[in-house]
């Protein structure tokens, strides 16, 4: 909520069995974690021609950070991801794409 404006789903249960809330489908996952990768690099593309020079530069030097995924250290790795996901949420509804990827990326590392 932002002053008198209301982003976002707002759900009520009261009772009930078995309740899901809201289920969102968007698609289907990456298989594995270099398609996961590739779909986040995509997006991370699209993105930068919608972001300030100076979160320009923030994404790249992340993605450089991660490089392909394989190599990068696992703390190196999350402090990216974070560092992307902080970016793409502060310009709203176009970051969303690679927030959603950067969380598929992380359930993918997840132990």
């Amino acid at each position: 909520m932002s002053g008198d404006i209301h982003f976002g789903d707002r759900v009520s249960m009261d009772g009930g069995q078995g309740n899901s809330g809201i289920v969102h489908y968007h698609g289907a996952a990456p298989a594995d974690a270099r398609e996961a990768y590739q779909e986040l690099f995509r997006a991370i593309t699209v993105l930068r021609g919608q972001v300030t020079p100076e979160n320009r530069a923030v994404l790249d030097e992340s993605v450089a950070a991660i490089g392909t995924g394989e190599d990068a250290e696992p703390g190196v790795v999350g402090r990216a991801l974070a560092t992307i996901a902080g970016v793409a949420a502060l310009v709203g509804a176009a970051g969303a794409p690679v927030v959603a990827a950067v969380q598929q990326v992380t359930a993918l590392l997840a132990p």
